[in-house]
């Protein structure tokens, strides 16, 4: 690594930054780098003679290209606010943020990030550009600001009646309306929306007879609007409503327009039965309209809603008006809906003798033993409640006399099902006093004493437990009792099996000679070369016997 000492320079010269060489003073800031890193001709150093230092200092530019509207510094400091004001007819922000309208301060609204158009201290004095001062004293605002048809005065003085009558409009808004309260812009004239109080900025008179800016005039000749809303479904923009008559359609055939009961306005499809009225007559939202005879719904008497029929006379109001819940007695209830024993009710058919009240009168819970349960349902043993089929046997108790839950049902006599204690399901036979928890209850292990085991089991000497008869003396302990490997020297082997040569141990004829020892003694695998193999297997040279499989 390279080391250099600090360099020491002789009168009339200077270090170069770097602090590597010297150069003299002659030598500074005459257009050559004389220095390795050019500090010697740097703005830090030389400055920006007959240039504009940009403020961060990393470059000079030409001052015609200062507040040029093109930043030119890295740091945009040749544009900024500061540097270059507010061009006129606008106002600069305390803060040099930006500039703004002057007709925009004090204006009631802040424009200003730092809300400086709006303090008190900026508006509490008149200025050449804010003459007009409220009737309060409070701010003054700019001309354009008065009778614009917007309060800018805390008070409102810039509106009042008698303020307009005698103001002159401003080169902003030069346009007064007839009534002489509001000064508009041209723009605002004949564009086919109302702006004065008294609409005369669109009179036919004022708009060349409605032959400007794309109008259209209505047939009363006493507005212009805008040919866009001709036609357009959203309601008249016309006092005569000439605009949607439908003469001036095509007949409401055009726009996806609808046409209204009387024939006499058009209206679009997308207001018809939306709950607002938009024809005159009202038939866009009437029952004949929006609930046509043989559908499932009904109209309520304000004709603002349409409701499901099964919504009718249910005890609840589903129309704004309650006319789904007058006169239920003269109701004729729905398919598969049946009327309360007081007639000012329908319930789901369903509903009668479910064991839950549902009529107010619960009239839908009496007499139950002589009712007959409707489809896909059936009575419980009480004949007092019904349930869906799908209930029974599902492991929960519907009927409150738990019938659909009993081992008569759900488990029936001679079957191989046996059903828990809790009603929690049927477990195959097999399983009862097997010695092992199947019931969630632990019910199929109770009172073993007094259970007899099913065809093909065996009680274990203690009396607790049922296991195979195959499973006795095949030399495994299967009773928790160790009793079913007892005695097996007197036990005689059942049916295809045999005993081993201990006379202890049962195992399948087809287990001798088959390579694998099943006997605790190995008495299987003994002699092989004499032992005749099974119908089925085949002797292998090692003298063992495999069985014999078939392939298709």
């Amino acid at each position: 690594m390279l080391l250099f000492a600090e360099v020491r320079c002789a009168e009339g010269s200077c270090p170069c930054a770097d602090n590597l060489r010297c150069v003299s003073d002659s030598e500074l800031c005459d257009g050559d780098n004389d220095c390795h890193d050019g500090s010697d001709e740097s703005i830090i150093t030389c400055g920006c003679p007959g240039e504009w230092e940009c403020t961060d200092g990393r470059a000079c530019i030409s001052n015609s290209s200062v507040c040029d509207g093109t930043s030119s510094c890295h740091d945009g400091s040749d544009e900024w606010v500061q540097t270059c004001g507010c061009p006129d007819g606008q106002w600069q922000c305390v803060d040099n943020s930006s500039c703004i309208l002057d007709s925009s301060v004090c204006g009631g609204h802040t424009s200003c990030a730092d809300g400086s158009d709006e303090w008190n201290t900026t508006c509490e004095s008149c200025t050449e550009t804010r003459p007009w001062r409220c009737a309060d004293g409070s701010r003054c605002i700019h001309d354009s600001s008065v009778c614009d048809g917007y309060d800018t005065c805390d008070d409102g003085s810039d509106e009042w009646h008698q303020t307009c009558r005698d103001w002159n409009c401003t080169e902003d808004g030069p346009w007064k309306c007839v009534d002489g309260l509001v000064c508009l812009p041209e723009s605002l004239v004949c564009d086919g929306h109302t702006s004065c109080n008294d609409r005369s900025d669109e009179w036919p008179g004022n708009c060349q007879n409605c032959t400007v800016n794309d109008l259209w005039q209505c047939a009363d000749e006493m507005l212009c609007v805008s040919e866009s809303q001709v036609c357009d479904g959203f309601g008249s923009h016309c006092d005569d409503g000439s605009d949607e008559w439908p003469e001036n359609c095509h007949n409401c055939s055009v726009n996806n327009l609808w046409r209204c009961g009387d024939g006499r306005q058009c209206t679009a499809k997308s207001q018809v039965c939306d709950g607002s009225v938009n024809c005159h007559d009202g038939s866009d939202e009437s029952a004949e309209t929006c609930c046509p005879r043989g559908t499932v719904e009904w109209r309520c008497k304000d004709s603002r809603w349409c409701i499901p029929e099964e919504s009718v006379c249910d005890r609840k109001n589903n129309c704004n008006d309650a006319s789904d819940e007058a006169n239920c007695e003269e109701w004729n209830c729905t398919e598969r809906f049946r009327k309360c024993a007081d007639g000012k009710e329908c319930i789901q058919e369903m509903s009668f003798c479910d064991g839950n009240t549902t009529c107010e009168d619960e009239s839908d819970e009496q007499d139950c033993e002589n009712y007959n349960c409707t489809e896909g349902w059936r009575k419980c043993a009480d004949s007092k409640q019904c349930i869906s089929e799908t209930g029974v046997c599902d492991s929960v108790k519907h009927c409150k006399d738990a019938s659909d839950e009993s081992a008569e049902l759900c488990c029936p006599e001679g079957s191989i099902q046996w059903r828990c204690n809790n009603f929690n399901g049927c477990i195959d036979k097999k399983y009862v006093c097997d010695g092992i928890n199947d019931c969630n209850d632990a019910s199929d292990e109770v009172n073993c004493e007094m259970w007899n085991c099913i065809d093909g089991f065996w009680k274990c000497f203690d009396n607790k437990q049922c296991i195979p008869v195959l499973s006795l003396c095949d030399g495994f302990f299967n009773c928790h009792n160790e009793s079913d490997e007892k005695n097996c020297q007197h036990y005689d082997c059942p049916e295809d099996w045999m005993k081993c040569a201990d006379n202890k141990q049962c195992i399948l004829e087809t287990a001798v000679c088959d390579s694998q020892i099943d006997c605790i003694d190995g008495s299987d695998q003994l002699n092989c070369e004499n032992h005749k193999c099974q119908k089925g297997f085949l002797r292998c040279a090692d003298s063992s016997c495999v069985e014999v499989r078939q392939t298709a």
